[in-house]
């Protein structure tokens, strides 16, 4: 269709489809952003005399989170095999070692790492403003995103190496200045995006049939601490939430090894 002859209708029309064959809230933001520009720019230079996207409040379904599927212990290990051929293996390797979410990875500073304690820092997180290309420094959400994380002995080695790497040439940003420690070449740091990219295309060579992001990285942490017998209240500090209860319920998967090994424990009283 010619942009002057797009209705409000038919805006509607594709919206609702969309909607109903179940397209992800990112992709209907992503949806929303560009045709809401389009029609804007296309207005500025009077190609059609009103903004159609004016008339139209278009709202986000309400869907029940997806059932998140972390690795069990074999796909863990093939991961890491496969995740060192990355340029961003470090980064995942503190992501599947501390639990720590993608924004916090991209606010984390030299500063946030105490070698000698041999801890990690949460105390802020990054995120990008898709509309004005820009990434934000916030505070937590909640006062429990505040948290010290100690480091197992593989964080500690990959943030070790990080920081024994000569860097690039590395432009001075707000990132480098105050010692930001994932960054690319232009001092800024990855978008999520890139990270669950390049997750994927490990999955790919891996022939992996389930999911493989950054969020699933940080559910395999919970279930891998939970299946180590580290108590729930730790798991729950470490994940940075509010409530025990929404860590069990939503961050820990009882796998199938995990199943049999626990029914073992289990004696009949005859």
């Amino acid at each position: 269709m010619l942009v002057r002859e797009v209705l409000t209708y038919h805006i509607d029309m594709v919206w609702e489809k969309a909607v109903r064959s179940g397209v992800a809230k990112s992709t209907l933001n992503k949806t929303m952003y560009v045709m809401s520009n389009m029609f804007k720019h296309a207005r500025v230079r009077r190609l059609i005399r009103s903004n159609p996207m004016e008339e139209l409040e278009l709202e986000m379904p309400k869907r029940e989170p997806k059932e998140v599927d972390p690795l069990d212990r074999e796909e863990h290990k093939a991961f890491m095999e496969e995740a060192e051929k990355s340029v961003h293996y470090n980064a995942f390797v503190l992501m599947l070692n501390t639990g720590i979410r993608y924004g916090e990875l991209a606010g984390l500073r030299w500063s946030d790492i105490d070698f000698d304690a041999g801890t990690l820092f949460v105390n802020r997180s990054v995120y990008y403003n898709q509309e004005t290309k820009t990434f934000h420094t916030n505070p937590p959400k909640t006062k429990k995103g505040k948290r010290t994380i100690p480091l197992n002995p593989l964080a500690y080695e990959t943030l070790l190496r990080v920081k024994r790497t000569p860097l690039k040439c590395i432009k001075m940003t707000e990132f480098t200045k105050v010692g930001t420690i994932f960054l690319k070449e232009d001092g800024l740091p990855t978008l999520d995006a890139v990270y669950n990219r390049s997750l994927a295309a490990i999955k790919k060579r891996m022939h992996f049939e389930k999911q493989l992001t950054c969020h699933v990285l940080r559910h395999t942490f919970a279930t891998r601490a939970i299946e180590s017998g580290i108590a729930p209240k730790t798991v729950q500090e470490w994940l940075g939430h509010s409530d025990v209860s929404f860590t069990m319920n939503r961050y820990v998967h009882t796998t199938e090894e995990q199943s049999m090994m626990e029914m073992k424990k289990f004696m009949l009283v005859s």
